[in-house]
């Protein structure tokens, strides 16, 4: 029986419910929930009102609180489980050994006199531990913690925690993987600072000697190493002393030796099993007076389905830790978790080849979470259908890890599996949605009747990419969540998730990554305990101003705004898609920045369609709206090829600039119509290595830009009889000109640019440049530096300017001229009595002061006015 009172100290009975979802239906603002005497159930209660008192006897419960209960007391002898809301919270705890973990707002938690365990969350938390042997979790935020009276551990995170430990022997357990700032107010004889493995040091004389410092600040003491910084408030550098510091993580030290007979200890709340051998993982190990290593069983997590979760995406950090392990299937043994080792990589890919996954992400950040280390299992199958996995399917894929399982166990002396992740259904796109679902929990109920699986096996599906157009599975994995039939099994959503192909189906190496934290949280709501808040799918708006039909011309741009399409009765952020009902064509996107669904039919795409908006909470999709789409055929005005000879044709676009946003290096760019050129402003180019064809109709100015990653593109190459105008930048310029009539500038850096066809101009500017003219009458123009020209065919003009340092012209000819600028000579006998001129083996050196020109097939006899415009 569950009993409402009026107010948190008891007071008058408001009612009395035999069904706990009565009771908390009915509980109000500063009501007590009396959750009745000992019968042997631990209640699950979601709580979803402000400043309410929630009393067990020993049984005990697990609250989840939603944001509107920001407030809750605890009372009774039970022992609690608190998970707070993403909303600014308070709880305050009964004399049980409570577990409190916040959320991403800033909590305020009060122990009481138990043995409690606070994990703060993200955000500026404040936990008091209170009486008992606390232990304290700090997240990422300015958190102040109090320990209280009792032996207290402090694990802390990154940030600028503020601690007080209290009466007691209290331990500080400080973060030293990243940069980090910890104030301890009040050490104390007794009270250890645990620094891990921080500089490889096992003690703090070591410490020091490999670089670190202790020394007085003012009325503080600083210890630091490189970026971790501990002030110790209040404190003498006198008082310092050795004993004060633990370096327990490389590995540790047991400080003693438990009998022969004795093979499990509890350290912390963790049991820590006696090992023949030192373990693979770097961490979570101690040795105790004889050397004997003593840590905790794996959490083992084995993993299966297809391209994503084999890992399909690049680019992205590659995160592993010392403390994963793997099981290399190909060589039957453990290996560090690496992406070049089997099953990640090996034999099939290394160096470049190498690609992220989800699952070694998930493993670290679960060992972190977790305090033990992790050992995976995968072998996933690209391309796989659900039935190979199946033992009343093909059932190959299955027949494969089943084993693998078994003897990766075997190898760490265990006997089960702690979770399955899985992550699989495009190759199932025909397969019809109640079908799927039925071999979804067939293969659910396979890996639990395993030999290595229990009852209550922890299985995780992944949703599949909301871009891809194989996405049709996931309305099978939305009902069974909604269904919510098991509460070991979770659905981890792909909402956000990006995919660069176009296909949309595989997850880049980022996403990969957020994915593995992604199914960490949901295997940590699992682990602890944890119900969701009350969550439904959005809905479309009433009234919403949703057109009936769209009409647009092929190569056009349509933003589509549906924030305004949508609403969610729990105020979520949304997260908006498209597909057509044309499987296979691809010609919408979304921005999520803007709320907008983006269509960019191409010029293949005329004809009607059905567009379908989803909204999505970030786990379940509303309901779709459905619009006409009609695509009238227009004429591409650029053209995409695949390389660099233009003889596969990619994608058409109607202006250039949309073209070059979609291009990679090294491909060809088709300039059909003069329309697709903006007349008002040149192309920057921002991708290296491009080659733009034109006919004689076409004129264009382009600018050498910078890249992405900011390096400046150095090559462009134009074709045609077009006429293209190009300025390069500050980089070693490789400029190809076209069969029109081009100016080019080269700029600063050593350029070289190549006019070939047409009456070009050619410009230097500073550097060695290389300048060839090619066929036609060009006009070089050098600029400072050390320069070489090359005319070409035709009657060519090199201009030489005074401090234009050093012209040499390769294939002087008798139609070339050198025009002369500034020097002030009136004709070649002004020039010959003030320049040194002599016979250069085969060409003319002319020197005049510090600048020198340089004449193939030319002699100081053979020297002419006609050689020579003086300016």
């Amino acid at each position: 029986m569950f009993s409402i009172f009026r107010d948190f100290f008891g007071g008058r009975l408001l009612g009395v419910f035999e069904a706990l979802k009565d009771a908390l239906s009915f509980v109000g603002r500063n009501n007590t929930l009396d959750l009745g005497p000992d019968d042997g159930v631990r209640e699950q209660v979601l709580l979803n009102e402000r400043s309410v008192t929630v009393r067990a006897d020993v049984d005990g419960a697990d609250v989840t609180l939603t944001t509107a209960a920001n407030l809750v007391r605890l009372a009774g002898p039970g022992d609690f489980t608190v998970q707070t809301a993403a909303v600014d919270t308070r709880v305050y705890g009964n004399d049980a050994d409570n577990t409190f973990i916040g959320n991403t707002a800033r909590d305020v938690l009060y122990g009481g006199d138990g043995a409690d365990t606070m994990y703060g969350g993200d955000n500026d938390d404040v936990l008091y531990g209170g009486a008992g042997d606390d232990i304290l979790v700090t997240g990422n935020g300015r958190d102040r913690v109090y320990g209280g009276d009792g032996d207290d551990v402090f694990y802390v995170g990154t940030g600028q925690d503020k601690l007080y430990g209290g009466a007691g022997d209290d331990t500080y357990v400080v973060d030293t993987s990243g940069e980090n700032q910890v104030l301890i107010y009040d050490l104390e004889a007794g009270d250890v600072i645990d620094l891990g493995g921080l500089g490889g040091a096992r003690s703090l004389d070591e410490l020091l000697a490999a670089g670190g410092r202790a020394y007085q600040s003012g009325a503080n003491v600083i210890v630091s190493y490189e970026d971790i910084q501990i002030q110790l408030r209040d404190y003498n550098l006198a008082d310092l002393s050795a004993d004060q510091f633990a370096f327990t993580t490389v590995p540790g030290e047991l400080g003693y030796t438990p009998a022969d007979d004795v093979t499990e200890i509890n350290i912390g709340g963790v049991i820590y099993k006696r090992r023949d051998a030192e373990p693979m993982h770097a961490n979570y190990k101690l040795t105790d007076g004889k050397g004997t290593y003593w840590s905790p069983d794996y959490f083992v997590m084995v993993v299966g389905g297809q391209s994503n979760a084999v890992g399909s995406g690049t680019g992205a950090d590659f995160v592993r830790s010392d403390d994963v392990v793997a099981y290399d299937w190909v060589n039957d043994t453990l290996v560090l978790a690496d992406y070049d080792e089997a099953p990640a990589g090996g034999d099939a890919r290394t160096g470049a080849s190498l690609r992220n996954n989800f699952y070694f992400p998930a493993a670290t950040e679960l060992a972190d979470t977790l305090g033990q280390p992790v050992l995976v299992v995968a072998h996933p199958v690209s391309g796989s259908r659900i039935d190979t996995w199946l033992e009343t399917g093909t059932g190959e894929n299955w027949a494969a890890l089943d084993p693998e399982v078994s003897r990766a166990l075997a190898l760490v002396g265990q006997d089960s599996a702690d979770a399955f992740l899985w992550h699989q259904g495009e190759s199932d796109y025909p397969v019809p949605t109640a079908e799927y679902k039925a071999l979804a929990l067939q293969l659910v109920d396979q890996v639990r009747d395993s030999a290595w699986g229990t009852d209550d096996l922890p299985f995780l599906f992944g949703e599949l990419s909301k871009q891809g157009v194989n996405w049709a599975q996931n309305i099978a994995l939305q009902e069974l969540e909604l269904e919510n039939t098991d509460a070991n099994i979770g659905f981890v959503s792909s909402a956000g998730l990006i995919s660069e192909e176009l296909s949309g189906v595989h997850f880049t190496g980022e996403s990969l990554n957020t994915f593995g934290g992604r199914y960490v949280d949901m295997l940590k709501n699992i682990l602890f305990g944890l119900t969701a808040a009350p969550n439904t799918a959005p809905t479309v708006a009433i009234d919403a101003p949703i057109p009936d039909h769209i009409t647009m011309a092929e190569g056009e741009e349509l933003r589509l705004d549906v924030s305004d399409y949508f609403t969610d009765a729990q105020g979520d952020e949304l997260y908006y898609y498209a597909y057509l009902n044309k499987r296979n064509t691809y010609l919408q996107n979304s921005d999520q920045d803007t709320d907008e669904v983006i269509l960019t039919p191409s010029y293949d795409h005329a004809g009607t369609y059905r567009l379908y908006v989803y909204a999505n909470d970030f786990n379940l999709d509303g309901e779709a709206i459905e619009i006409n789409l009609t695509i009238t055929e227009a004429t591409p005005l650029v053209t995409i090829y695949n390389n660099r000879y233009f003889d596969t044709a990619a994608l058409s676009y109607r202006d250039l600039e949309t073209g070059l946003a979609a291009l990679e290096r090294n491909r060809g760019i088709d300039i059909l119509d003069q329309a697709a050129l903006d007349p008002n402003d040149p192309i920057t180019l921002v991708v290296d290595v491009q080659h733009i064809r034109g006919d004689a109709s076409i004129e264009g100015e382009f600018v050498l830009g910078d890249m992405i990653d900011g390096e400046a593109v150095s090559q462009a190459y134009f074709y045609g009889e077009g006429r293209f105008n190009v300025a390069g930048n500050a980089a070693d310029n490789y400029i190809w000109g076209s069969d029109g009539a081009n100016i080019m500038y080269g700029n600063d850096g050593a350029d070289r640019l190549y006019g070939n066809g047409g009456d070009d101009t050619l410009y230097g500017g500073a550097g060695n440049d290389r300048l060839e003219g090619g066929d036609g009458d060009d006009l070089i123009i050098v600029g400072r530096g050390n320069d070489q020209a090359y005319g070409g065919a035709g009657g060519d003009t090199f201009v030489f300017t005074l401090g234009d340092e050093d012209l040499y012209v390769r294939d002087f000819d008798a139609d070339d001229v050198v025009q002369m600028v500034g020097f002030g000579f009136d004709d070649l006998d002004d020039l010959r009595e003030n320049a040194l001129i002599r016979d250069g083996n085969g060409r003319v050196i002319i020197d005049i002061g510090d600048d020198r020109i340089q004449l193939t097939d030319v002699t100081p006899d053979t020297l002419s006015e006609d050689h020579f415009i003086f300016a």
